[in-house]
């Protein structure tokens, strides 16, 4: 095989490691993100639910 071919190949598997690497690592991340802006929305509903003055 030629040389080129070897080096894309192996830069084709390091991405796809890479990527899978990124969303692993991120999925938990993510959810425990998910989890903190429902709770800062249902705070700020709650806080603002009465009007006030207003026309």
């Amino acid at each position: 095989m030629d040389k080129k071919i070897i080096i894309w190949i192996v830069i084709g598997i390091l991405f796809l490691v890479a990527l899978y690497l990124v969303f692993q690592a991120g999925g938990g991340s993510i959810a425990a993100q998910n989890i903190n802006s429902e709770t800062a929305s249902a705070v700020s509903s709650a806080s603002s639910s009465g009007m006030v003055g207003g026309c």
